[in-house]
């Protein structure tokens, strides 16, 4: 057994948390809201000072390196800022309730699932809970330490505030994002003398932010990623953890995927009906002496080439089930995905295995494969549930003419001030000085700007 596995994941009552004071609890709460909104205006509003250049690519996640060189000045190595760049296949629905981390078991599942670098995540305190007219905002106080990039160097471990909520431009276009800052809690001391020997690092207004496009079920989102690990680590050696971190886009999309595939909707399937299928639909090869080889979302016959095994928990229990390739791609359809409620599935990825199916065509093993994929959960409010109404349209956005450099080139088309203003004049009920969504949009004079922005994001390899 590994020395991680035997310290990790910690025991549920390893860190001591008192019960914060009003005064406290209110000073965490400003904070966080007020971070994740500053955060939000300089990602998504061009920064002068900063220009970003291309350094790497990897699974369709493109990272940048902060500079400020064209000022004469050089950024400490230590802190250089990053950005990844990507696309994830998710609603704003999908994407905030996977980032609920209310209990320990939805951490160590966005762990296993999502961040594979982390090797375990504690949520210390739970600041602010999704109500009927902002159901996707909250705010954590957590713990998580982070698997250093090479075996001589101590892990890392962070204690910061997570302010997460959803915003909404001019137009009606909608995005979400999260916010991570360092603060210090009597809860969590520092623990490199401990048995762990951790390093405490600084995360500097480290979060991401997903954007609508103008294709629906399809996410824009920007990583930005700002920390201090702290110690003598090599450059080479941060910028091969701040490349692993960034994978965090991929692992995302692979995940929604996986649960979307799993839990697509399946046909009427009687085990006693119908012909005994001798060849894959697909490809034609022979499937006559195979056990187990229907696709469980269109039960039609197929091979282990042309087909998926997927691994869906369903009561603690693992039960494998199989999937044609056909229906794993179809998951990526919006239009099926968005009266969808299935996004608290968990399942993984097993992969596809060669020879005969261990699958078993049981009438239990099937029934517990249609309650899984039918958990009959309430979705989230709609954006017209009271979160903000809006009196513009959408506006669709202009063509990009920057086509390698950051797709945000429908930024500019969110309108102005003015719009939103007659909107929250209208219906200013429940108003909040340090509400996101009523903060954080672009007007139409940035569209120069963001041009600018854009241009200095151009890839020049």
């Amino acid at each position: 057994m590994s020395k991680r596995a035997q310290h990790y994941p910690l025991p549920n009552n390893y860190f001591h948390c008192h019960e914060l004071s009003p005064a406290h609890l209110e000073t965490f709460v400003r904070l966080g809201k007020k971070a994740l909104r500053g955060f939000l205006d300089k990602t998504l509003y061009p920064e002068p000072d900063l220009s970003w250049n291309y350094d790497s690519e990897s699974d369709g996640v493109k990272l940048f390196e902060g500079s400020i060189a064209s000022k004469g000045l050089t950024l400490n190595k230590n802190t250089i800022p990053y950005r990844a760049l990507g696309k994830v296949s998710g609603t704003i629905e999908e994407v905030a309730a996977l980032h609920d981390f209310g209990s320990r078991d939805q951490c160590l599942q966005y762990i296993k699932h999502v961040s594979p670098d982390v090797v375990d995540m504690v949520q210390l305190y739970s600041l602010l809970q999704p109500s009927l007219t902002r159901p996707h905002r909250r705010m954590y106080i957590k713990w998580s330490a982070a698997r250093s990039p090479m075996p001589m160097i101590k892990d890392r471990d962070f204690v910061y505030l997570e302010s997460q909520d959803e915003f909404v431009f001019a137009s009606g276009r909608r995005g979400w994002g999260f916010c991570q800052l360092s603060v210090d809690v009597p809860a969590a001391p520092c623990l490199r003398e401990t048995a762990l020997g951790l390093m405490r690092g600084t995360l500097y207004h480290t979060g991401m932010v997903f954007l609508e496009t103008e294709t629906p079920g399809i996410l824009d989102v920007i990583y930005h990623i700002a920390t201090d690990l702290r110690g003598s680590i090599p450059h080479w050696v941060r910028r091969m953890g701040i490349k692993r971190r960034a994978q965090q886009i991929a692992h995302l999309q692979e995940h929604l995927h996986n649960m979307r595939v799993t839990a697509r909707p399946v046909k009427a399937y009687s085990l006693g009906a119908g012909r005994r299928a001798t060849k894959c639909v697909h490809c034609g090869a022979c499937v006559r002496f195979r056990v187990g080889t229907n696709c469980k979302s269109c039960t039609e016959p197929v091979c282990s080439k042309c087909s998926t095994n997927w691994k869906v928990q369903k009561d603690g229990v693992d039960v494998h089930v199989r999937v044609c390739t056909q229906c794993a791609s179809s998951a990526q359809d919006a239009a099926l995905w968005e009266t969808n409620s299935s996004v608290h599935l968990s399942a993984t990825l097993s992969g596809s295995r060669s020879g005969s199916s261990r699958v078993e065509d049981r009438v239990d093993t099937l029934q517990m494969f249609y309650e899984s994929v039918t958990p009959g959960r309430e979705r989230f409010l709609s954006i017209d549930d009271g979160l903000l109404t809006m009196s513009k349209p959408l506006v669709s956005p202009r063509e990009s003419t920057t086509a390698t450099a950051m797709d945000l080139s429908y930024l500019d088309m969110y309108g102005d001030h003015a719009d939103l203003e007659a909107s929250v004049a209208t219906d200013s009920t429940g108003y909040d000085d340090d509400d996101v969504t009523k903060s954080t949009i672009l007007s139409t004079t940035d569209g120069t700007e963001m041009a600018r922005f854009l241009d200095r994001l151009t890839l020049t390899r």
